[in-house]
């Protein structure tokens, strides 16, 4: 076979590689913008397809339904979600804790500023129990869990150098969780534009560290 040949029909299956690729990329963010407006079970796959600029058919022959378009969506934006806070947990293992905390903090805050119709397919289905839209394997709890996760990573960093006390530990994951999602869905609320949510990490840390008591 002539080596030319061979180089052309390889150059040919990038392209299909990459075109197939850009095309789900671009149903997925259709489906975040859709389903984080309209609601889960409002939205429509034909809308979807309209806002991603492909057919219908061609919608299907990549997710043969609502749930498996979902699933795949949930599993993405996650997947996202915990390469940049095990990158930035990394990233700063050396540091003191209070820049840790307002490292990942940051990082949390600007992936659902990002996302912000993830964030809320996200709160539409945390506790769902329908299962024809929520697979039962990639609910979005499971977004949650895997921050929860590394919220406790992050707390035990500060236990063990000390700079945050061992009585109580094991709250110290839960009580960011509900620091940080009390702030994302104050801002799934808001009719007037504010400030990018990522600055108030300052705030968020300094609040967790000190508390709200008055400095005496």
């Amino acid at each position: 076979m002539n080596p030319d040949s061979e180089s052309d029909a390889g150059a040919h299956k990038n392209l299909r590689q990459r075109l197939k690729e850009a095309t789900r990329d671009a149903i997925l963010v259709s489906a975040e913008q859709v389903f984080g407006k309209d609601g889960l079970h409002a939205a429509r796959m034909e809308d979807v397809a309209q806002s991603a600029g492909v057919s219908v058919g061609t919608l299907y022959n990549y997710f043969h339904d609502r749930a498996g378009l979902v699933d795949a969506l949930l599993e993405e934006r996650r997947a996202g979600l915990v390469k940049k806070l095990d990158g930035a947990l990394s990233e700063v293992d050396e540091r003191p804790f209070a820049e840790q905390l307002e490292t990942v903090l940051h990082v949390l805050l600007a992936h659902f500023e990002a996302h912000r119709q993830f964030l809320s397919i996200v709160m539409q289905g945390e506790h769902a129990q329908d299962s024809s839209v929520f697979p039962a394997s990639r609910r979005p709890r499971e977004t949650m869990r895997a921050v929860y996760l590394r919220l406790a990573e992050l707390s035990e960093r500060g236990v063990q150098s000390g700079e945050l006390r061992a009585k109580s530990a094991d709250l110290y994951a839960a009580l960011l969780m509900g620091m940080i999602r009390s702030l994302l869905i104050r801002t799934l609320y808001e009719t007037e534009a504010t400030s990018p949510v990522t600055e108030r990490a300052p705030e968020l840390a300094a609040f967790f560290l000190h508390g709200a008591a008055t400095q005496r």
